[in-house]
């Protein structure tokens, strides 16, 4: 099985050793991209996984996530830095763009 490692200056460096991927990950470094609560209800995740999420489409190592609300439960996967980071910014404004409709 192929692992990924995130870098702190973005690069993406690939291994199939388990113990380096365990120790990356234990180390926290570089691996949540966007963390936010735009209300103390709902949570806009994005983070570096580590692992190819994708099927068809590549390798796909980052997810952004919608935890509560109306948007609970929203997923988009991404295969590089600054789709991840754009990404993060989207889902944050589709949160927000929801919240200020239902407060009309």
């Amino acid at each position: 099985m192929k692992f990924y490692i995130l870098k702190l200056d973005g690069s993406i460096v690939s291994t199939e050793d388990v113990l380096e991927r365990g120790a990356w990950f234990e180390n926290g470094e570089a691996r949540v991209i966007g963390n936010d609560h735009p209300t103390p209800e709902i949570h806009v995740s994005t983070i570096f996984t580590g692992l190819d999420l994708g099927i068809l489409e590549g390798p796909l190592l980052f997810e952004t996530m919608i935890f509560g609300g109306e948007l609970d439960r929203y997923r988009e996967r991404y295969a590089t830095y600054e789709e991840a980071r754009e990404g993060h910014s989207t889902a944050l404004l589709k949160v927000l763009e929801t919240l200020r409709t239902r407060r009309k």
